[in-house]
This record gives C-alpha cells, structure tokens and sequence, in this order.
C-alpha cells in the first residue's frame, strides 16, 4: 500500500461558477489497449491485477458537493470494476478499484474487450 498526502496551490478546474477535481485515477484503458476498431493479433495486457485507489477530497469552509460520480460496479470475463463514493462532513471519500484478470486478448474477443474498456474509461470518468 502506498498513501500520499498532498498540498497544492490549484488542483480544481473552473467551471463557469463551479469547480471540479478528478477524484479518480488518470489510467484509462481504451486509449492503450482498446484504440483500434478491430484486431487481428492478440492484445498482450502487463500483469497489471488490481488498482485500488482513494481519494479524499477535503472541502474549504462553505463548499459543497454539487454533484459526486455515480456509484458503478461492473464485472466480465476480463475484470471487475467499481467506484464508491462517500460524503462526509466536510469531505468527499470516493474508492476506485479495477481487476483485470486476462493477460492477453484474442482478436475472437476484441469487441468484447473493447467495450469492457469503454465502460471501465467511463466509470472513471466523472470529476
């Protein structure tokens, strides 16, 4: 387990009247391992296992939580993925986690593949 605490000078980006932080992992799969429409040699995966990632957003006196990502849990025969999020007093606790549980994809299973990807990029999307 590697934890990490952090200051910084701006982390939110404006939105109009708003402010957002990303609140999950900068890994996305699609763009590395799912660009392509179609394949016909196999995608070779790094023994990645599982990313397990939290993040504890603590708010400045008067903030609030306009919005928080959705709560999502998905699994297939490549992986699982999930995101929880907790609101607390003065904070935002949001938990990441994905499995990945294949070394290598066949072309056969590439569009399948490739929409595991999309929905696990999507889950992790939201700030």
């Amino acid at each position: 387990m590697v934890k990490a605490h952090g200051v910084a000078a701006r982390f939110a980006r404006q939105e109009g009247p708003a402010e957002s932080v990303p609140v999950t992992p900068g890994f996305r799969l699609t763009p590395t391992y799912a660009s392509l429409s179609e394949r016909h040699l196999p995608v070779k995966l790094p023994p990645l296992g599982t990313l397990d990632d939290t993040f504890v957003v603590k708010l400045p006196a008067g903030a609030h939580v306009a919005s928080a990502p959705p709560e999502v849990h998905g699994e297939s025969p490549f992986g699982s993925y999930s995101v929880t999020v907790e609101q607390q007093p003065g904070k935002v606790v949001v938990h990441s986690r994905l499995t990945l549980k294949v070394l290598s994809v066949p072309p056969a299973r590439y569009v399948a593949w490739k929409q595991f990807c999309a929905d696990v990029d999507s889950a992790l999307t939201p700030r």
